[in-house]
Parts: structure tokens; C-alpha cells; sequence
């Protein structure tokens, strides 16, 4: 288990340095910014595990409705 977070750790880091060379010709500064990349691994897998489970709604949402309910006035 530990190999396998490491190994998604690994994959993310080169992952980041890659776009990161590729968008602005930047490497990672420091092995703090390579701790940083690894830690975004385990959240990437969990957003890869929603992916076409989630839709957007139809008809606005009623976080929308409640916003227009309690817009100030002005006055």
C-alpha cells in the first residue's frame, strides 16, 4: 500500500512538472513544491472516480432562487 502511494505520489509530481515546464517554463522550486504535487494525487483519484456520475440540473438551482429572494434593494 505504501509502494502504491508512493508510485501516485511519483506520478503526480512528474505530472505537475511537466505542465508546469510546458506552461511556463518553470521547475519546481523546492522539495516543498514536490511534497505539495504528491499530495494532490489522492485528490485527483477522487475526482477521476466521480467522473459521469454527476450532471448539472435543469431547472436553476434553489441556492440561485434563495439569492434572488434575499437580494438587498438598495434601500
Amino acid at each position: 500500500m505504501a509502494e502504491e502511494k508512493q508510485s501516485d505520489q511519483a506520478h503526480a509530481i512528474a505530472f505537475v512538472a511537466t505542465a508546469a515546464a510546458y506552461w511556463s517554463d518553470v521547475d519546481p522550486p523546492h522539495p516543498a513544491a514536490d511534497y505539495l504535487a504528491g499530495q494532490v494525487a489522492e485528490t485527483r483519484k477522487g475526482f477521476e472516480a466521480l467522473r459521469g456520475t454527476m450532471a448539472f440540473e435543469d431547472e436553476p438551482s434553489s441556492f440561485v432562487a434563495a439569492i434572488f429572494e434575499t437580494r438587498e434593494t438598495g434601500t
